[in-house]
């Protein structure tokens, strides 16, 4: 059941992200001419900071997760419990959120410098943008369903609110109400997705439950590593554009938010193997099972890495004639940040893996100190080298972050809590890397000689070299009892489609 329930949170995050990925990307050329590249660039570093203010959250997202598949097990009068804590907790957060949101409101146009006829638009947008803080106590119920491991629900739903949203944008870019209409598309988007979920969890809050004030103690004594970690997630993933806006301007971030585009959409389908599966692997760990913990977490290590080369080597190689396709080569950043970004997508996915490892277990506390030094380690580099050398400064740091911390120390950490793994996680990375980049230079060459390409072309040469490869690590990068489970998580996917 858990391999099934995993296969379908996978299967629907990967069949709907494509449907959504692809009205994004018919969306994004149309918002650039609409809007214009300042009132679209302000508009993506608006959104950022807005994003940062989630800081303030303290963690208790993190630390609900694994407070929540343990009440799970128990019982649906300890998911009450829990709900009911974490609810009263964010609504605290979204008190505090509003607090600071308001400061950042009085200070925005100096955050990011535009234009006087730009300033009072980006003003009343980001205005609205902060009322979403009003759905934050509804959080704990998406957090419940995908601890039930219903995170295809999620899916669902999700995909219905994008969608929502990129319509609305569209329609009110047309009508030229700029960066006000576009925040209030995502208001609409996230309220409607908040109310629909709330709506579905609801049967959770009524009835008898525990005394919450359990839950409380554990949320709490869960939240200061989380937050930590948060805090160091945000700073690490999300401060660069903030930081190419800063020092260059909005208009900058234009290119260097479009180069990267194609390889963050292949993150979130990396991602999405960890979101699907954390849940089960929580339960696992909960029943005591150590050694299939352990197993679990190797399989899905090496289908992460394994997907991250069939998706980023081929997008590292043929980006430029994507972007040329897509926006135009006035909008390319160049190749050395397509490399990078597609560097940073592999860490992170597997990052992310690890860390929900970590983070549904309970054992978050694990990852504060590399989450410290990693973000310390891009975060000073991103800030000297932008001004220096542009916006691959950047990007230079969050490499240089997962190089020296995230690759070889989370396997480690990951020892010191459940078993035996960084050994053939280390042998299985070092052998993948130089399949990569042995395969992009290869692809990089053909894809140099073959010259403009329309967009059939382009994605036979995408897809194609995408299965190739997906075909050579099947026999070079996994084990006879890698193919064989491989197997029966595919039976498992049909049976449950």
């Amino acid at each position: 059941m858990r391999a099934k329930r995993t296969a379908l949170n996978f299967l629907s995050t990967t069949g709907l992200t494509v449907v959504v990925t692809v009205a994004g990307f018919v969306a994004t050329p149309l918002l650039i001419d609409w809007l214009g590249a300042e009132k679209f660039g302000a508009f993506r570093a608006a959104q950022d900071w807005l994003g940062h203010l989630m800081i303030i959250e303290l963690g208790i997202g993190g630390a609900l997760l694994p407070t929540l598949a343990q009440a799970v097990l128990k019982g649906r009068d300890n998911v009450k419990a829990v709900l009911t804590a974490g609810t009263w907790a964010y609504v605290r957060v979204a008190v505090r959120a509003g607090v600071v949101g308001a400061i950042l409101l009085l200070s925005i146009t100096r955050l990011i410098p535009v234009s006087g006829e730009t300033a009072s638009d980006l003003r009343v947008g980001f205005a609205i943008g902060l009322a979403a803080l009003l759905v934050l106590p509804l959080t704990p119920f998406r957090l419940l369903m995908e601890s039930r491991q219903r995170g295809y629900i999620v899916n669902f739903i999700t995909a219905g609110q994008n969608l929502l949203i990129i319509g609305l944008a569209l329609w009110f870019a047309s009508e030229g109400l700029g960066i006000t209409g576009q925040f209030t598309a995502n208001l609409v988007g996230v309220l409607t997705f908040s109310l629909v979920l709330a709506a579905m969890g609801f049967k959770y809050v009524v009835g008898p439950s525990t005394d919450s004030r359990d839950a409380a103690n554990a949320i709490k004594s869960l939240s200061g590593p989380n937050f930590v970690v948060s805090i160091c997630g945000r700073l690490m993933y999300t401060i660069d554009n903030i930081v190419v806006t800063l020092f260059l301007g909005p208009i900058a971030l234009v290119p260097f938010f479009l180069t990267q585009r194609l390889a963050n959409v292949a993150l979130t389908q990396l991602q999405a193997v960890g979101n699907a599966a954390w849940a089960a692997l929580a339960e696992i760990h909960f029943q005591g099972h150590k050694d299939l913990f352990v197993e679990r977490l190797l399989e899905l290590t090496k289908i992460v890495g394994v997907l991250a080369g069939a998706l980023l080597v081929p997008i590292a190689a043929y980006n430029p004639q994507f972007i040329e396709l897509w926006v135009g080569s006035e909008n390319y950043a160049g190749q050395a940040i397509t490399i990078l970004a597609s560097l940073n997508a592999a860490f992170l996915a597997l990052a992310s893996l690890w860390g929900w490892a970590a983070t549904g277990t309970g054992h978050i506390n694990l990852l504060v100190l590399p989450s410290i030094a990693a973000t310390a380690i891009n975060l000073g580099l991103t800030l000297a080298l932008v001004p220096a050398i542009g916006p691959v400064g950047a990007l230079i740091g969050t490499t240089t972050g997962h190089l020296l911390v995230n690759v070889w120390r989370l396997p480690i950490i990951i020892d010191s809590a459940f078993g035996k793994f960084s050994g053939t996680v280390f042998r299985f990375l070092a052998a993948l890397g130089a399949m990569c980049a042995i395969y992009f230079v290869v692809l990089y060459k053909l894809s140099s000689s073959v010259g403009a390409l329309s967009w059939v072309g382009l994605l036979l040469h995408l897809a194609g070299s995408a299965l190739l490869f997906l075909g050579i690590a099947w026999f070079l990068l996994f084990t006879t009892a890698d193919r064989e489970r491989a197997r029966t998580l595919l039976k498992g996917a049909r049976g449950s489609a």
